[in-house]
């Protein structure tokens, strides 16, 4: 009697192992545990032999290249048989989900090698996952890009992620022949700040498109997953990149031009869009102050005394008798340029109305980090543009706050 129950439980022990091994292990190792003449009864089929088995391990580890989750749900072992029931979870090469579920009986010989196997599952769901083609979109890109599609009237032809904090992708769609190059930029997720949002962007663009500033096209908004669809431009970003000093004199120059148009638009046109206009001069100095030092205190967790010093010396100097109102990108002097002219003008997600001073502050602040140029030359170029030559004391003060944020 103990004799039958130890067989009884190496058989057990066996037949749970091999059904781990299905797929998932070396064939040689999984063959090892069969005579040489055991049969695999799968539904109706029969498959013989050593080679056969290692088909039915190799099928399986092509069906599902990242491996099988089995759940079991039920052993029963008698004698020289054992009955498993489980569940197979795997995704399909193809990237389909899969979830099956299967019954096994082991015959085994006296030996504890397995001499038969009966498989039985649901085969047709099996052939249909199996069968399916390859999806056409990563599954984390699925809705986004069935989007796009349904949104230029085209078909999505190739696609690269952009590696950024944010989803980003470049991405090409084809319509009556023609391709379409566009650009996704996502929300920021768990990146968020609570300054601005996409929408926010949005409403920005639409405003400075109608007014000509050479902004991305806007193709619509995402809702769900948030996102905004844009015209993609060629060209550099940096000016290390241009031909020579000459081009970047130019390019500078284009720039300016485009920043004193901008500065230009009425600011009521923004309003409608729900930017705000602030109307004291404090107001108009501490620009989006308030709202990163908010930022800044929730996320603070040690002393800080060079931010404290700076956030003081701020809210002490700001200059007085200010009026002037105008739409500020923020983020100033981000472009993209080739063959000497700027093709698109970028980054409003912090734009502001404002004080134009704090725009020539945030270009300065840029070149402090990308070598845009000669900063009085942009600054005397902006006054000959504008007429408004504005005090250098205010723009060394936005530079100060711009730089603390």
């Amino acid at each position: 009697m103990r004799d039958e129950v130890d067989v009884t439980e190496r058989n057990r022990r066996i037949a749970l192992a091999v059904n781990a091994m299905t797929g998932m292990s070396d064939d040689a190792e999984f063959v090892a545990h069969f005579t040489e003449d055991a049969v695999w009864h799968l539904n109706r089929r029969s498959i013989h032999g050593h080679e056969g088995l290692a088909q039915i391990s190799q099928r399986a580890r092509e069906a599902f290249p990242n491996g099988i989750e089995r759940e079991i749900r039920s052993v029963l072992a008698e004698g020289d048989r054992v009955t498993i029931q489980h569940t197979n979870r795997a995704l399909t090469k193809s990237g389909i989900d899969y979830l099956n579920e299967y019954v096994k009986v082991f015959e085994f010989a006296p030996d504890g090698l397995i001499r038969a196997v009966w498989e039985y599952l649901d085969s047709r769901y099996a052939v249909e996952v199996l069968a399916a083609p390859a999806a056409r979109f990563p599954a984390e890109w699925q809705q986004a890009f069935e989007w796009v599609e349904h949104t230029i009237g085209g078909r999505i032809v190739s696609w690269e992620v952009q590696p950024r904090w944010r989803p980003a992708c470049f991405i090409d769609v084809e319509r009556d022949g023609i391709t379409v190059p566009l650009y996704w930029s996502g929300a920021r997720g768990a990146l968020d700040h609570g300054i601005s949002d996409l929408r926010y962007e949005y409403n920005v663009l639409q405003v400075l498109e109608a007014h000509g500033i050479p902004v991305p096209h806007i193709y619509g908004f995402c809702d769900e997953p948030e996102g905004l669809l844009l015209g993609r431009y060629p060209g550099h970003t940096e000016m290390v990149d241009a031909a020579d000093d000459a081009e970047r004199v130019a390019l500078l120059d284009e720039y300016v031009e485009i920043l004193a148009r901008m500065h230009a638009i009425p600011v009521a046109d923004f309003e409608a869009r729900g930017l705000e206009r602030p109307t004291t001069s404090d107001a108009l100095g501490l620009a989006d102050f308030d709202a990163w030092e908010h930022v800044y205190r929730a996320k603070k967790r040690a002393p800080a005394p060079m931010e404290e010093f700076g956030i003081r010396w701020i809210r002490r100097n700001m200059p007085p008798d200010r009026s002037k109102v105008c739409f500020v990108t923020a983020d100033c002097g981000q472009f993209l340029f080739e063959a000497g002219r700027i093709t698109a003008v970028l980054d409003f997600e912090f734009s502001f109305l404002g004080d134009p001073a704090a725009d020539l502050a945030g270009l300065r602040c840029r070149d402090a980090a990308h070598s845009l140029g000669d900063m009085r030359r942009a600054i005397a170029r902006y006054a000959e543009l504008t007429g408004d030559h504005l005090d250098p004391r205010v723009i060394d003060y936005h530079t100060v706050r711009f730089g603390w944020v």
